[in-house]
């Protein structure tokens, strides 16, 4: 019975069938016995690769994998028709793929141990074109279907990997920014603590530094003082015995010579607070017409 041929296809059965596209992987063994099945799904369009067992369809399809697969759902040589579908199901497709089988009876087609291992759906040799054509294209369907779904779940993995990356990416920098914020805070606080002893020993030497301007000052207002008195008694002697002593050898060279130390004391004596009230900033503004040529000659 197994050497029947299936789908005996008649030209009127084609008319009105709507051209697809899919690719379907036939594993033909018995040989020849799913060839009418393979004319139809070429003369429908569908991309049709087939080969004569299962060890070659795990080959051929390394780079391309099929969309759908179909293989005859009985017992061949030593190989059972369940473990044909394990060996289709363990191969490492880079892509989910779809068994079907196909038999004479249902019982064929129905094969429990068969699900378990990796098959999809069964079809029966009965259908008429239409049928077989509607039932590949429902697969076909699913496949792409699943096939999206996959991509979108594999993108959206992709996704929340991407996403978990980047959240701890940013919690990496979080921490190394606050991090970072922390040590510059330290510095800047042990800086500004250089910054505030610097001050306070700035204002302790200001004021130790006008507490010295002051002595200084008083210092040279007690001199001048000091010196201007004798000064003045000194000046009032040499008057004194200028007008009433004799003129005689030289004596008024002598009284100039007094006079003339005496002026240049009480300059120097002059300068020396003028110096102190400018450095201690002092000075009364008085502004006051002047005739510069005077002022120069």
């Amino acid at each position: 019975k197994t050497t029947q041929l299936p789908f005996q296809l008649d030209p009127m059965d084609l008319i009105g069938l709507p051209t697809s596209s899919g690719d379907i992987l036939i594993v033909d063994n018995p040989p020849d016995l799913l060839k009418p099945l393979c004319d139809l799904l070429i003369t429908q369009g569908y991309k049709v690769r087939r080969v004569a067992s299962v060890q070659l369809a795990r080959q051929i399809s390394v780079d391309e994998p099929p969309d759908l697969i179909l293989i005859w759902a009985a017992t061949v040589g030593e190989l059972s028709f369940d473990a044909n579908c394990r060996l289709l199901k363990q191969h490492h497709w880079n892509r989910p793929v779809t068994i079907l089988g196909v038999g004479n009876e249902a019982a064929a087609v129905d094969s429990e141990p068969a699900f378990q291992h990796g098959l999809v759906d069964g079809m029966l040799r009965s259908l008429n074109p239409a049928e077989v054509i509607a039932q590949i294209e429902t697969h076909l369907k699913l496949a792409r279907l699943q096939h999206q779904i996959d991509e979108q779940k594999q993108t959206l993995h992709q996704a929340i990997s991407d996403r978990r990356t980047a959240q701890t990416e940013l919690q990496a920098l979080k921490h190394d920014l606050e991090a970072k914020v922390q040590v510059r805070t330290t510095e800047l606080n042990e800086r500004n603590e250089q910054l505030l002893r610097l001050q306070a020993q700035l204002e302790n030497t200001l004021m130790q530094n006008q507490r010295l301007n002051d002595l200084k000052s008083e210092l040279i207002s007690t001199i001048s003082h000091e010196f201007r008195t004798p000064l003045s008694v000194i000046s009032l002697s040499a008057k004194l015995l200028k007008h009433a002593g004799s003129r005689e050898d030289g004596g008024d060279r002598y009284f100039q010579n007094i006079s003339d130390s005496i002026n240049r004391m009480q300059q120097m004596l002059d300068n020396a607070i003028t110096l102190s009230q400018a450095k201690a900033d002092t000075i009364p503004f008085e502004p006051r017409p002047l005739l510069l040529t005077e002022f120069c000659q």
